[in-house]
This record gives structure tokens, sequence and C-alpha cells, in this order.
């Protein structure tokens, strides 16, 4: 570039890219670059960039030796896991640190966990009732499993009395809130150790619902806000409240709390007082409104309090309201007009920020609406003003990512503002240079190219080096599991790899119940909660929950779609949330994105022993209608069949499978109108040749049933299906990869897309190799939907208690590792902007 940047041709060539940013273009084209070097100076082929980059020869991060086959556990988590049909691939260390253990000690001190050598309890001894039953008792009935709640196990219900009440036939009532056992929460059927913990729930029987005094058989002892089941041997103890409000999505384990002792049936408080609690003047809200006939969430400014309607000022929209056609469908204007609504229809918060111009709109408010991100373009500072909601935490939570993959679930978490990763962990070679080459500074990075197994296994044990944390160390913990075990995919679920796959679970839980982080997020396929030839004791997803709420946890459970948070496709995951004591839980992250073809999904992750679904599916009303696949590839260069495999635009933007002419003559004839039609639909049609249906697959049933979808065309105006590690066009469930309108499959550059990575971000290898990385990963925008949340309740705890990040042990020194420069990688092919003319677009 020194010496031809000036040449009109070099500078021609260089806008056929529209980046400054050459390290994809680098990858797409390492074999000619390879090729090139030998031919000129093999000694060039010493550069580090190649250790960096070529997955042929990949050394910038060292590969660890294998000293564990199977699963690393900690004694308790082994404990807890010991029932499940995996317990044979799980394996307790012999040999562990005393500072180790010390460390933990005082962590689980600091935090309010179960006490580290805390044994399984028994049911406690219940006297009989001897005296009269008052305010404040805990009380037992015989259980009425003759209702909705015919799968409880127990033989007695506990429940909190609020009020005893004297009627005037003489007859006693009492107003109870209701306890639950662990059996009868979400934790199911599981093993839960601690047999005399009870659950306050928000499920009460008050007024005409209240129970007879005579009902009652005991006055139960309890230890209300105990965290140690050991030292409540002879009573039950209560910790936490169950929540199970459908308005909130919520079948969650929280904190207990003291205004937890009343159900609020006779509260007096009104929507009004509400919206004054949480919401202030200037504050950018989304509130209830109707567009065009149908409901919607729409951006207005606060401007004022009245007696029973909340005043607001209206943001127009600047491509649906205003007819821009290049403004995003977040940008706004905003309107002088006001306008008074009553308080419940103003929901939540959203941001809005203001930029100079459309060049200058950052990451994440250049996405379309995700995270309810909004902004306006104005080029002189605004005379209107407004609480702008920063994003970014002032202190930030270390983050550490096991089955870290390429690391798109970690980053995608850090955008949400209030995480920076330290360390990464992860054996797959490829998908881990990928992580390393998408970090500024690497070397801030502790990546660990390994077995998690050897990982906690030199944890546990004190190893001294320095790549791998320490207890008190890591605030945050990113678990994106591996999932074949659990995968209506994987066809031998009681193989030894499929067992063994099954167990990483409980090697998550071990990372917790080592580490101690403040927060952890587990990300699975729903699979996981199935019950294995209706065995509900052996339910994976329900021993998972019982394990971290045993410890002490806060947790919820998610089910969440990537079409309902601004993605294109359709990809249901399950997400446990668990928080320390003392911290607040992030709330549920809100859908964004409407999806009418979701809706016929009614899909839940369980039920509860009430007979009640929980993790359900939900169907908000939202502020945008989700994005679809020509939405999503429209600006991408059209490349026909990609039999080239080069686009200079796009280096990404190239197919993974390279076909012969006749499975290219085959895609040519399936038809590209009505929408979705595959090999089948064009036989049936008699659009297909003679020679291509001769040679089908039509022994196989599945490919030959009418709904097959092998060689089958993805709809344009729908979301995109579940990207898996390889792509199948054959396949009778998998085969919907055709693209719509061009004669070839989906490329690379539309699968990142589809997962909502960015367009500039690097992953290393083949292009098979690189949709593997892909599909193994976490749709990016719904991790950053739960890193936003996460940061949102890292601030909220911060103002309670002044920190919410892992606090320094005692005799733990902290260290400050030294900033270096950019890797090799990215300082040789990212070209400063004052390196030529070419404008970035």
């Amino acid at each position: 570039m020194q010496k031809y940047g000036s040449s009109s041709s070099s500078k021609s060539w260089l806008e056929q890219h529209n980046s400054h940013d050459f390290r994809q273009a680098f990858c797409a084209n390492l074999g000619f670059i390879i090729k090139e070097c030998y031919s000129l100076n093999q000694q060039l082929l010493e550069e580090p960039i190649f250790y960096e980059t070529d997955t042929k020869q990949l050394k910038a991060i060292p590969m660890e030796k294998t000293a564990y086959e199977t699963t690393v556990v900690t004694p308790f988590v082994f404990e807890l896991f010991h029932k499940m049909p995996f317990h044979g691939q799980m394996q307790v260390l012999s040999e562990v640190s005393l500072v180790a253990l010390r460390k933990q000690k005082t962590r689980r001190i600091e935090l309010g966990l179960t006490p580290l050598s805390c044994r399984p309890t028994p049911l406690p001894k219940l006297p009989s009732c001897k005296r009269a039953v008052r305010k404040g008792d805990v009380v037992s009935v015989a259980a009425n499993t003759s209702n909705q709640w015919r799968a409880s196990i127990g033989n007695l219900w506990f429940a909190y009395v609020q009020q005893v009440r004297l009627l005037k036939s003489g007859t006693q009532k009492l107003d109870v809130l209701w306890l639950y056992e662990p059996s009868d929460t979400t934790l199911g059927h599981g093993y839960y150790p601690y047999k005399n913990e009870l659950f306050l729930s928000d499920n009460c029987s008050c007024g005409k619902d209240s129970i007879d005094v005579e009902l009652v058989q005991s006055i139960v002892p309890v230890q209300w806000f105990s965290t140690d089941p050991k030292e409540s041997r002879d009573s039950f103890f209560v910790r936490q409240k169950f929540r199970t409000e459908p308005t909130l999505g919520a079948y969650d384990f929280v904190q207990l709390q003291q205004s937890d002792f009343s159900c609020g049936c006779n509260s007096i408080e009104t929507e009004m007082h509400k919206v004054k609690q949480e919401f202030a003047l200037g504050d950018t809200v989304l509130v209830y409104r109707l567009v065009a006939g149908k409901e919607s969430l729409e951006p207005a400014i606060i401007r004022g309090f009245n007696f029973d309607t909340v005043t607001l000022q209206t943001f127009l929209r600047s491509h649906r309201d205003l007819g821009e056609k290049e403004a995003a469908p977040n940008q706004l204007t905003l309107d002088d007009a006001l306008f008074d609504l009553e308080p419940d229809c103003v929901t939540r918060h959203c941001r809005v920020a203001a930029f100079d111009s459309a060049a200058d709109i950052r990451a994440p408010y250049d996405r379309n609406g995700a995270g309810d991100l909004w902004f306006v373009i104005s080029s002189s500072a605004p005379t209107w003003t407004f609480v702008e909601r920063p994003i970014a935490a002032d202190r930030k939570l270390k983050g550490m990512g096991i089955f870290c993959g390429s690391g798109s679930f970690d980053r995608g978490l850090e955008e949400g503002g209030g995480i920076e990763f330290q360390w990464g962990i992860d054996w797959a070679e490829r998908a881990l240079h990928s992580y390393r080459a998408n970090i500024e500074e690497p070397e801030k990075l502790n990546l660990f190219l390994g077995s998690v197994n050897d990982y906690l296994a030199k944890a546990i044990q004190g190893t001294k080096d320095s790549r791998v944390a320490t207890v008190g160390d890591v605030d945050l913990l990113a678990a994106g599991s591996p999932c074949p075990g659990f995968s209506v995919l994987q066809q031998d679920r009681n193989s030894v790899q499929s067992l063994r796959n099954c167990s990483l679970v409980a090697s998550v839980c071990s990372y917790v119940d080592f580490y101690m982080p403040t927060y952890l997020v587990l990300e699975n396929v729903i699979g996981m909660a199935r019950n294995p030839s209706n065995a509900k004791d052996l339910n994976v997803f329900s021993q998972v929950l019982c394990c971290l709420v045993s410890m002490g946890y806060q947790v919820q459970q998610l089910l969440m779609d990537p079409g309902h948070y601004g993605s294109c496709q359709s990809r249901q995951r399950i997400f446990i949330i668990a928080t320390a004591p003392g911290h607040d839980a992030p709330a549920p992250p809100p859908q964004t994105h409407t999806c009418s073809e979701l809706e016929t999904y009614a899909r839940a992750i369980g039920y509860a022993s009430n007979g009640l679904p929980f993790g359900k599916r939900k169907h908000d009303v939202c502020s945008f209608v989700s994005l679809t696949a020509n939405e999503a590839f429209q600006d991408l260069p059209d490349i026909g069949d990609s039999h080239v495999q080069t686009c200079i635009a796009a280096p990404d933007h190239r197919t993974c499978r390279h076909e012969n002419s006749k499975k290219r003559a085959l895609i040519q004839m399936v038809p590209r109108w009505p929408y979705g039609q595959g090999f089948i639909q064009a036989v049936a049609k008699g659009k297909m040749s003679k020679n291509a249906i001769a040679t089908y697959a039509w022994q196989n049933k599945n490919r030959a049933s009418e709904n097959s979808k092998s060689w089958a065309r993805i709809y344009p105006d729908r979301l995109v299906g579940c990207l898996t590690t390889d792509i199948k066009p054959h396949d009778s469930f998998l085969g919907r990869t055709l693209h719509y309108s061009q004669h070839r499959t989906i490329t690379v550059m539309e699968a990142r897309r589809v997962q909502g990575l960015p367009d500039g971000e690097i992953i290393l290898g083949t292009p098979s190799q690189q949709w593997c990385q892909i599909g193994n990963g976490v749709d990016r925008k719904v991790a950053f939907a739960i890193g936003l949340q996460i940061a949102d309740a890292c601030r909220e705890t911060s103002a309670t208690t002044g920190d919410a990040t892992a606090s320094s042990l005692p005799g733990v020194t902290e260290t400050t590792l030294p900033r270096s420069d950019l890797s090799l990688f990215a300082s040789h092919f990212i070209l400063p902007p004052a390196s030529h003319s070419v404008p970035l677009l």
C-alpha cells in the first residue's frame, strides 16, 4: 500500500472490498496466499500470521495433553448426579488443594451459599399441634391430591399464616401463603439433598379460599433466611421464594425478602403509584398503542404524571411513519405532539441514543432494534431532553467461558455492556483460534486449548499455571455445553460417547461448585428437559436445577427463540441463569420482535406438580416484526450457483459444498415459486428430470414422504430453520438449505447472518469448518439480550450494595496483566483509515 496506494487501479481494486479490514479476505484466500509465498520466498511462511490462521498448522494457542478421559466433578456434584445414567462417566479427584478449599469456604460465606461441609439432611419430625395457631406460624395440613395437584408426592402441605380470622359463626379461618417442598416446584422428581428445605410461594389461600383451622395437623418449626441446612436439622428452613407468576413468565427461585410474607391480595397500591416508582420524567419507555389496527410497543418520552394518566411525547419511526426508505427500523424522529395514556400502558424502559449522522451509528444500535435499542440522527445538539441509560457498566464482571467454541456466546454477553471475558476453555482447535482472532488484545484473554476436565483438575489441585483461574476470580460463568447427548438427532443415547456428552452438564455444575461465580448462564437444547423412557427421576434438566438451588443460587429457566430477538432463525433453546444470593437476578429478556410462524407452537420446558406448564414459549406484544431470510440476505451480491467460490465484497459468501454437475442440475430444477419447494414437490409437478428421479434415494421412507425437506428451498418471507454443524441438503428433516432464488445452498456468510454474527468477525477454516463453528454457537442476538439484562442487574445490585463483582479473598494477590498490542493477525490486516482514501462503507 505504501508503494501503490495512490494508484487509481489499486484504489479501484480496494473499493471492491468495501472495508479497511482485510482479515476475512486473507483467511478466505489463505490457500492462494500460501501458494504465492511458497513460490516467492518460503521464509514468508514462517511468519506468525500463518500459525494464527492456517488450520493445518495452528500454534497461537498451545494444545494441552489430555489427562482425564472421564468427566471431572466435585464430590457434591457427584452426589447430586449419582442416579443419572451417565454416573459411570464421572470422576472425583482425590488430590485437592488445601488453599483452594480455604478460599472456597471464605467465598461461600461472602456470597451466602450452602457451606462446603454440608451433607444431605432428612425430613424433621413434626410435633403435634398443642397450642392455638397464631399469625406468623407455619402449619401443616393433609395434602389434597384430588385436584390439580395430583402429581404432588408429599403427604402434607405446609402454609405460612398471614392472618387468623374469627367469623361470626365462631369458625376460625386462616389466610395463608403456601410453602412448597422441592418436588412441588420445577425441581420435580430430581434428587434434592435437603429434605428439610421449603420454598415460600406466591400462591395464597385467603378470603373465601382461606383454610379452616381445624385442618391444621401441626405447627411446624421453621428457620427463616437460614443458609446452612445442617443447622436446621430439627426443623425446616426457608431461604428462597418460588415464584409462579404467569405475567412475568416466572417459574423461578429468588432470594427470600421480608416483603414476601404478604400475598398482596389486599394491597391498595394503584397502577399510577407503580409507574411513578419505576419511571421518572424524561425516561424513554415503550408503551402499548394501536398501529394500523394492531397492538404494538412504541417508544415515547415521559413528560408528566397526572392523577390517572401519564403524559408522553411521541417518537415517529423514520422508515414506517416518515417514508425514509433507507432508514433502519429503529431510527426515530422526535415529534412535538404530546398524548396521555393510562399507566398500565407503560411497559418498560428502552434506550435511545443520538448520533450526528448515519455513518456514526455504532454497535449495538445498528441491530435493527434488538435489545430495545433506538436512535435518532441529529447534526446539532438536540434541543429536547431525555434520560440516556448507558449500556456499559462502570465495573464489568470477569467472565469465564467453558465449551466456548469460537466465542460468539461470550462476545454476545459482553456486548450487553456488563461483562469482560478473561478465560475461555475448549478443545476445538479451529474454534478457539477463531475466538482468539476476534479479540483486540488476545494476550489479555487466557485461552485453554484442552479438556474442561483437565482445566478443572488443575484448578482443584492448585496448579500454578497462570492461565487457570482461582477461586474468587470468576464473576460470571458462561457455558454453551455440548448438546449431542440430548439432541433429537442423537441416534444412540446409551453409547459411551453420548453418555459422556450428557455428563458434561455435571462438569458445568462442578465449575459452579468450585468457582462460585456471581452469575451462571447455561445454554442447551430443549431435549435436555426430556424424561428418558418416562423415568421422571432421571430428568437431567430437573437435576441441574436441584444442584444449583441446593447450592443456594437463585435460579430461573428461559425458553428463547432467536426469531423473537432480532435474528432470522428458528432455534429454540433452554437457558438456565443462576444468581448468587445478595445480588439482583437478571430479568427475563423481553421479546422485541413478533413472529407469527412461532405462535403456532406452544412448547414448554416441562410441567409442574400442579399440572401447569413452565418455561412456555411466550408471544408478547413487540415493537418489530421478525427478520425474514430475504431481509437478512438481500444486500449480499448475487453469486449464481457459487461454483466460482469467490466474492470479493464478502469473502465468506461461498458455499460449503462443491456439487457435481448432476446435483447442480437438480438444484436448478427445484422451482423457486411458490416458495419453499423441494425435490418431492418438483417431482409432483413434473419439473424434475428422469435421471434425477431414477437416482433419488426412494428407499428412504423419510426422504420419499410428501413432507420431505430434501433439496428444498428456504422461504424468503420466513425464518430460516435451525442451523446444525453440517449442511445436508439431501436430508429429509434438515434439507431446507437451498437459496430461495439462486441455484445453490446458502453460503457461510448467510449462515453467519442467520446466527446473528456481525459481518466483520473472523471464522477460520474451510467453508465446511466455518459452518461447523457457526452451527455450534449460540445465536448472537439471544446472547446479547441476556447480556443486557445481566448488566442491568449488576447496576441494580451496585446501587444497593456498592458492588456486584467478585472481591479479592484473603491471601489472594490480584495481578494486572500488561496491555499488549494487537495480535500480528489483526495489526497486519486492518488498515488504518489514513492508509488510503477508499471510504469505509
